[in-house]
């Protein structure tokens, strides 16, 4: 050892067994602990003023100390300036053996928790998720100035214990009861829909204003593919899960005002049929039109029925042929939504319910019927017309040719060759 140390410390002893009366100076107390910290026999850290000094141990005691004082966390940075101490890298070297020492101890981003605050911020999310039923991360994470993924580490580790029947999924937060209270809203919406609905905007509906949670709408859309696989929708899914719900309340009531509407007209447009959602009217009019025969047209369906009467009216026009009726139109006759592919075609079928009388006295033009005498009459007028439009063309001419012999006469006098001259380009 140092003499001079050696020499320091034997003053120090003999200070310390005499009275109180005679003392160290402060400086001098100073300089013996420094030679002592140099010289490795005593290890302690300083303070803020130089003046005082705690051992390691003590400093290692007040970190646990103020972690707990501050509730279980506390920011690294602010430890030199609570624990009055400047030197940064001794704190951290006490926080290191800290973190060896207590297992409940975690560093998480420049701050120290402790297991008593994280298991507080866990009772606090279970009582609030008990309540809502459900939280997403973010609103946790903004409540308690923590890290998402931290937040949620912490959460999986320890939630359900605080609270069981609570899943974590992705960043959101859900308790069973919850999405049974979600599935049993969806179920009723379903049940209450009159007409053909998507499901992703009942599940949007039935989730309206708690957030777009992906965890919470696949849960829906299995609760509805689980019903579908178990027959317990009182409709139709088409497209799956994410597909239209079609009620069979809906359904009944169009296919019966439908089917009435056939009855009652003889015809039923395809557009009507396809108004009500039908994809593919042949299947459908081969499902519900079953009770009288029926033609199937381009743009519609018609009924045997309907066919037949009008070939009657047909027949009755032309029973006599009376001059005033020697025409029937069938596009007249027939809806003005037809096409004209579904006339010619009606057409075909009543020709082949016209009595032999009847048909072979009347022909087929492209907007009807036509009687033989009305053909007969027609050419007559059409006779007398073209005879006095001959007659007024012939008129015409004669006069046009007069004007131009006298107009020659006088250009021929005026002009004499060079009339002739003109006269020879226009014949030529």
């Amino acid at each position: 050892m140092d003499p001079e140390l050696k020499k320091l410390m034997q003053r120090l002893s003999d200070v310390q067994s005499k009275p109180t009366g005679e003392r160290l100076s402060e400086r001098c107390c100073a300089e013996i602990i420094a030679q002592l910290k140099a010289s490795g026999a005593l290890d302690v850290v300083f303070t803020n003023d130089g003046k005082e000094y705690v051992t390691r141990g003590q400093l290692e005691k007040e970190i646990i100390d103020e972690v707990g004082a501050q509730g279980g966390r506390v920011v690294v940075t602010d430890l030199p300036g609570v624990l009055g101490v400047s030197m940064v890298p001794d704190v951290e070297n006490a926080l290191t053996n800290v973190m060896k020492q207590k297992g409940s101890f975690q560093l998480h981003h420049g701050e120290i928790f402790d297991d008593s605050y994280l298991n507080n911020m866990v009772h606090e999310t279970a009582a609030v998720l008990r309540q809502k039923g459900r939280l997403e991360a973010s609103e946790i994470s903004h409540r308690f100035r923590i890290d998402t993924n931290f937040l949620l580490k912490t959460l999986k580790a320890n939630l359900q214990a605080k609270l069981p029947g609570a899943n974590l999924q992705g960043s959101t937060i859900y308790t069973d009861n919850y999405i049974l209270r979600k599935i049993a809203s969806l179920k009723g919406a379903l049940n209450g829909v009159t007409g053909p609905v998507s499901i992703g905007k009942l599940i949007a509906a039935v989730t309206e204003g708690e957030g777009d949670s992906q965890a919470i709408h696949s849960k829906l859309y299995e609760a509805v593919e689980k019903w579908c696989e178990e027959g317990k929708m009182a409709g139709e899914l088409e497209g799956g899960a994410h597909g239209t719900y079609t009620p069979h309340l809906y359904t009944e009531f169009n296919n019966k005002n439908l089917t009435s509407q056939f009855r009652v007209n003889g015809y039923l447009q395809h557009s009507a049929i396809k108004s009500t959602g039908v994809k593919n009217c042949g299947t459908w009019i081969a499902e519900n039109l079953k009770t009288e025969p029926i033609i199937q047209l381009h743009t519609a369906v018609v009924s045997e029925r309907y066919v037949t009467d009008l070939a009657q009216s047909v027949e009755e026009v032309f029973s006599e042929a009376p001059d005033d009726k020697l025409y029937f139109s069938v596009v007249e006759a027939v809806p003005y939504s037809f096409s004209g592919e579904d006339a010619v075609r009606m057409m075909e079928e009543i020709r082949k319910r016209l009595q032999k009388a009847v048909s072979d006295e009347v022909v087929d033009i492209s907007t009807g019927f036509v009687h033989k005498k009305g053909l007969k009459r027609c050419l007559s007028g059409a006779e007398r017309v073209m005879a006095k439009e001959a007659v007024g063309f012939l008129k015409d001419n004669e006069g046009k040719e007069d004007k131009k012999a006298k107009g020659r006469k006088k250009a021929g006098g005026a002009g004499g060759a060079e009339g002739e001259f003109v006269d020879a380009l226009k014949m030529g």
